[in-house]
């Protein structure tokens, strides 16, 4: 047997173990879903929404963004929009965590802040879990990372729709509303 046919062979032969592998996970019901989603790290799979007749600039993944020292991977926002993940929420006692902000190069542009959102679907129902309003521009305060978590153990184990969502501020002033989520993730307590 020459060495590429055994590559095949035992190729081939491990694609077949791979396969009935999965087949005894889903007929015993046991799940391949993963017990952690980095939703950065997902981005290129979610659906993205936004009223604007060109969305060219208004979602991108970011590497690495650092608002007042701390660096974190990051999703940029631009409100109004949606970024929606279909998902199996990990089981046992899951949370959204993440940290919100606006980029810095927009704090001394006008604008009146921006409001996060956190929405899921799920049993045939749309339900907001979380929603915050900051803005940096007029609260030095706020120019940071601001952590948030959400409990989404109601819905462990259930297959959903994951929405992050961004709005104007109260004036529905969008410009310069440079929204990002930092770190966003589902994962156990």
């Amino acid at each position: 047997m020459t060495q590429a046919h055994w590559t095949r062979d035992v190729s081939a032969k491990l694609r077949v173990i791979s396969f009935l592998s999965a087949m005894v996970l889903t007929v015993y019901g046991c799940s391949r879903s993963p017990s952690s989603y980095d939703l950065a790290s997902m981005f290129d799979q979610a659906q993205k929404a936004t009223p604007a007749p060109d969305p060219t600039g208004y979602f991108r993944a970011i590497k690495s963004l650092d608002l007042a020292g701390l660096s974190r991977k990051a999703i940029f926002q631009h409100p109004p929009s949606t970024i929606r993940y279909s998902m199996k929420v990990p089981k046992g006692h899951p949370l959204f965590r993440s940290s919100v902000g606006l980029t810095p190069d927009s704090w001394d542009k006008a604008g009146d802040g921006v409001e996060f959102v956190v929405v899921i679907e799920a049993r045939g129902e749309r339900r907001e879990l979380f929603r915050r309003y900051i803005d940096p521009k007029a609260d030095p305060a706020l120019r940071r990372w601001n952590d948030i978590e959400v409990d989404l153990s109601p819905y462990a184990g259930e297959d959903v729709k994951f929405s992050l969502i961004t709005g104007a501020g109260p004036k529905g002033d969008a410009q310069y509303d440079w929204a990002v989520w930092g770190d966003p993730r589902i994962q156990p307590s």
